[in-house]
């Protein structure tokens, strides 16, 4: 899939979310094997999984994190956005290596989000909240769409005013969906 600034679409789907196409097609793409270090999280109501990458030196772990860079890049120039309007959801460490923030797919309260275990006999009816800590994985991820949480400029205030608020309180990032888990042992 060629990805570049001409072939991402934005279309939106309600106020604050747009819909993010590559020539029309939804944009998925396997991970290479990662680590889940802390399970499935809640934050903001939302069920999450951060992905942490094996090794920041690895060729194939660089190849997965610059897809997703090159992604928040074209967005960046398509709404002429700085780095503090936009947030990444690549989390630099310096002692640890670096994660991915993903979302579990869900629609009308239930999981969407399947999973599968290498040993499938011995774990025929483990679901995704069975998923631990420290748990090495492949995922398939959507990069769905993002979300626009910028104000517009107000005219009875001065130009700094809107800049500070824009610096401020700004924020567009990707959303990111984990559709399936492939669990090794």
């Amino acid at each position: 899939m060629q990805i570049d600034k001409t072939t991402i679409e934005l279309n939106k789907v309600v106020d604050n979310i747009f819909k993010l196409k590559c020539n029309n097609k939804d944009i998925k793409f396997w991970t290479p094997k990662i680590l889940i270090p802390f399970g499935i999280e809640t934050e903001y109501n939302k069920k999450i999984i951060k992905l942490e990458l094996l090794d920041n030196n690895d060729p194939e772990q660089i190849y997965f994190k610059n897809i997703i860079s090159k992604i928040e890049k074209i967005i960046k120039e398509k709404l002429e956005l700085d780095d503090n309007e936009f947030k990444t959801v690549i989390r630099t460490r310096e002692k640890y290596n670096d994660i991915i923030e993903s979302k579990i797919k869900m629609g009308r309260n239930h999981v969407l989000t399947s999973v599968e275990f290498k040993d499938k006999d011995k774990n025929y009816l483990k679901t995704i909240y069975d998923i631990g800590k420290n748990v090495n994985a492949k995922v398939l991820l959507e990069v769905n769409g993002i979300w626009d949480y910028r104000t517009t400029p107000k005219d009875d205030v001065s130009k700094e005013e809107n800049n500070k608020v824009k610096k401020e309180n700004n924020k567009v990032g990707l959303i990111i969906y984990v559709h399936k888990i492939y669990v090794y042992e």
